[in-house]
């Protein structure tokens, strides 16, 4: 019989104050979108990179290579802005927080993640970086078209916060779904100007 590895996956943590900026952005339409189960914002995050199950003794160098990634990035100012749904609003499985500030920094830094992944045979399949906050997901399996949803929330812009780790973080499916943090290591690598 085989055992499961570890699910794991790298991240950033927003700022308590963008947490509750967006949760009461939220609030007033959790109970009107019954057909979404809206993730609890105590979990939200920014996703890195999923590493999927890893074997527990794969822990230690997937952590090491993370740390390495951290020294070559500088912290990057974020905020969440509008929504979306993938894979299309008219036909969502999620529905999303938007993400603004410099992209092609905060792209460059999931790219390090993945590729620490790779380079130890975690990460096998790559897919163009979207940065975004998992708000809801349809339940059961049938899309929901939340077109009404994205454009209450289109102009939403909450305040900035600052990305200055990656965190190296387990999830543990549940009933409830539960994230225990294995490590996180300070982005400390020199800003570039950008022309």
């Amino acid at each position: 019989m085989s055992v499961a590895g570890w699910r794991l996956f790298a991240a950033a943590f927003p700022s308590d104050e963008a947490i509750a900026d967006l949760d009461a952005a939220v609030a007033p339409l959790r109970s009107t979108w019954t057909t979404l189960r809206w993730t609890p914002a105590a979990t939200w995050h920014l996703t890195h990179a999923f590493f999927g199950d890893v074997p527990e003794e794969r822990v230690p160098e997937l952590a090491d290579r993370l740390a390495r990634a951290a020294r070559r990035h500088p912290v990057v100012q974020l905020r969440f802005a509008g929504s979306g749904g993938f894979s299309r609003p008219a036909r969502a499985t999620v529905l999303y927080a938007g993400v603004s500030g410099p992209l092609t920094q905060l792209g460059e830094l999931a790219d390090s993640c993945a590729a620490a992944g790779r380079v130890i045979g975690l990460v096998r399949e790559q897919r163009t970086y979207r940065p975004h906050l998992t708000l809801a997901r349809a339940k059961g399996r049938a899309p929901v078209d939340v077109r009404d949803l994205v454009a209450e929330l289109y102009g939403y812009a909450g305040p900035t916060w600052t990305a200055s780790e990656i965190v190296l973080m387990r999830s543990h499916l549940g009933p409830p779904l539960r994230h225990e943090p294995l490590g996180s290591w300070p982005l400390t690598g020199a800003a570039t100007p950008r022309p």
